[in-house]
């Protein structure tokens, strides 16, 4: 499984030549869409959450904080020997897999120091649906310095569902000037807010994380298949031996 901030170029013997992991770490709904449904699903009843999902938000969130550097500003690419962002993965799951539970404690993550940390909290709260997360996520378009929080925070806004508070998506749009944030909430409003598609929800509390971080560079890349925002479905194994295949998780406007 290629991981969502990885951008992958597999040539047309299936090697993968270069595989690199982008340092911003919100993706739109549309990306998340597409790759949480491409995700293998383990299959089964619902599973039991793992050790790491029966500890508290904050063990989690500290676990994250531990293995996650924030990059200089001049740097948008992580080192291929970065292990922060696997961490990164298994805690969203894990966060996810609490359900409801712990709505609270993200909330209250939401008011973190560590805007890294905001970050993550206001990403796994999408995922969970929770209505009173959305006035805290709003306040975060609001009012937060870091603008990748911000963009999250739209986007969370946008996968719990309903109308934004107090018409976000207006009062916002027109004042913040960072473009990632004017386009998400763009995108946001074209979705109408609609809640996201809760198979997405059970396909990440299913990942198997000992599935990430199969792709290397120099070595066939694995079969995966894939559905994109508009809901074509490809499969790797359809272009092997006839053509390049360039893997591309688009983020914001870029």
């Amino acid at each position: 499984m290629i991981d969502k901030n990885q951008l992958g170029i597999v040539d047309e013997d299936g090697l993968s030549s270069k595989v690199v992991r982008r340092a911003f770490l919100t993706a739109c709904g549309a990306s998340s869409l597409g790759w949480m449904r491409g995700a293998a699903l383990a299959g089964g009843d619902e599973p039991k959450a793992p050790v790491e999902a029966r500890k508290s938000v904050a063990e989690l969130l500290d676990r994250y904080d531990a293995d996650w550097k924030t990059l200089p500003d001049t740097e948008h690419i992580r080192a291929i020997d970065d292990v922060g962002w696997k961490t990164r993965m298994s805690v969203l799951r894990d966060l996810v897999r609490m359900g409801r539970d712990g709505v609270t404690d993200l909330i209250g993550a939401l008011e973190s120091d560590r805007a890294e940390r905001r970050l993550l909290a206001a990403q796994a709260l999408g995922f969970l649906g929770d209505s009173r997360a959305k006035n805290p996520l709003a306040l975060r378009v609001e009012k937060d310095q870091f603008a990748p929080v911000r963009v999250q925070a739209v986007d969370s806004l946008g996968t719990i569902g309903g109308s934004p508070p107090a018409s976000l998506a207006r009062r916002i749009e027109s004042a913040d000037r960072n473009t990632d944030v004017q386009f998400h909430i763009r995108f946001a409003a074209e979705r109408n807010f609609e809640p996201i598609d809760p198979n997405v929800i059970e396909t990440l509390k299913r990942y198997d994380i000992k599935q990430m971080d199969s792709a290397a560079i120099d070595r066939p890349a694995p079969d995966f298949t894939l559905t994109d925002v508009l809901g074509e479905t490809y499969r790797l194994a359809d272009f092997r031996g006839k053509k390049s295949v360039v893997l591309i998780f688009i983020y914001g406007d870029t």
